[in-house]
């Protein structure tokens, strides 16, 4: 295993800076949840209402705002939580404190870390192998934003402490600091991530801003407070799919079906037995593995899809899709044109028409964008279930099993 040494030059770097001492997180609109913790921040001048101790969250006034009693006094007080880019407070709450409280005890998933080759601009991210920083991911999931001016760093903005750019390491002295985020929650529009609420009895009117309904007292659902954006539970369920990330062409679960070709990926360690070149799945084996048989030698070996926590190959091209057959997870693609199929369910949300697939995700479900309005997801390979079929364009003509057609001319004398 690798041995992380200390990197002065960026130590140096984020000491200190306007958001507090390195490790450190102030509280922002994503963070103003009751509970947690918190003692005066880098932006303090409220005299000594804090008692100079510390003290919890019991609730947000407005957006920016959050209301803290501290444990001296029996008052409360609104202090800024990104209101008039300043921020009074600072977290004092533990990692596992504010995983408890932000995601129910379950902190957001890790797949493979990413490496320098990985570390593309927009590839979402949460803490990795060896992370060293303290609570500057505010215990939440990041953006990667791109590469820093030192090597082997990036810049990452992370989504419960947005207030800079902070440097990760990507390979710099064998040290990782981020993974993969392999589970995305699902998000208002302005992309901060809905957590539970249940609404009170006696509380005000709540609607539902995806299908309108008002969503009845003491009914739980899942909120955005910074934006006033709610889901109610069947809308939740059904966003659910859409923000699933695993990282573009890693081959996962999901994805492993028989017939895809792939090359090496982020977690290789078995030298050379691929010849540097590619393969093709043979069969998923269970538990998180799958065969390949590679191209060089035609040698056949197993290798790790989610074993482990690794993921040993990259998917190189997908089978393409079956004109008038049903989308799955390995033929979907966007601006494909669809209609519904053997497994549909979704009463009249397609119009009986029509419409483009304009997402995808590798969970076995796929965004349409329906020509008579409306853009909902879609099963397509999901619990074994299809709701689509192809209509046309985007793809090259396959056979059933998935291999594309290509030009052939008959010779004089055969038949066919």
């Amino acid at each position: 295993s690798s041995f992380c040494l200390p990197y002065v030059a960026a130590w140096k770097l984020i000491t200190r800076d306007s958001m507090g001492t390195t490790g450190s997180c102030v509280v922002t609109p994503a963070l103003v949840r009751e509970g947690i913790r918190v003692k005066r921040g880098p932006d303090w001048k409220w005299n000594d209402q804090d008692g100079r101790g510390e003290g919890v969250i019991v609730g947000a006034d407005t957006t920016g705002w959050a209301r803290v009693k501290w444990d001296g006094s029996a008052d409360t007080n609104v202090y800024r939580a990104g209101q008039e880019g300043s921020h009074d407070l600072e977290v004092v709450s533990s990692y596992q404190q504010l995983v408890d409280t932000l995601y129910g005890g379950q902190a957001p998933a890790a797949g493979p870390k990413i490496t320098a080759n990985d570390a593309t601009a927009g590839t979402r991210v949460v803490r990795g192998p060896d992370w060293k920083w303290g609570l500057q991911d505010g215990a939440g999931r990041g953006t990667i934003k791109g590469p820093s001016h030192k090597s082997g760093w990036v810049k990452v903005m992370w989504d419960n402490h947005p207030c800079k750019n902070f440097d990760c390491r990507v390979g710099e002295e064998a040290c990782y600091d981020l993974a993969l985020s392999v589970a995305e929650a699902v998000s208002c529009p302005a992309d901060h991530e809905l957590v539970p609420f249940a609404k009170p009895p006696g509380a005000g009117s709540h609607t539902c801003d995806q299908c309108s309904k008002t969503i009845p007292n003491g009914n739980r659902m899942h909120r955005c407070t910074a934006c006033d954006y709610d889901l109610c539970p069947a809308c939740y369920k059904r966003a659910a799919p859409q923000k699933v990330a695993v990282g573009g062409d890693v081959l996962t679960p999901a994805l492993l079906k028989a017939g895809i070709r792939v090359k090496r990926g982020p977690d290789w360690k078995w030298e050379n037995q691929d010849g540097g070149g590619e393969g093709v799945v043979v069969e998923g084996a269970s538990s998180g593995w799958a065969r390949v048989k590679w191209d060089h030698s035609g040698g056949e070996n197993s290798y790790r899809v989610g074993q482990e926590g690794a993921y040993d190959l990259r998917i190189v091209s997908p089978r393409k899709a079956v004109i008038g057959g049903v989308v799955t997870s390995a033929s979907v693609r966007e601006g494909v044109r669809v209609k519904r199929g053997p497994d549909w369910k979704w009463d009249n949300q397609d119009g009986g028409g029509e419409g483009v697939i304009t997402g995808t995700n590798p969970n076995g479900w796929a965004s349409v964008k329906w020509d008579r309005g409306g853009s909902y997801n879609y099963r397509v390979g999901q619990d074994g279930d299809y709701d689509l079929v192809l209509v046309s364009g985007g793809q090259a003509v396959s056979c059933p099993q998935g291999h594309e057609l290509v030009p052939f001319a008959q010779s004089p004398g055969r038949r066919f």
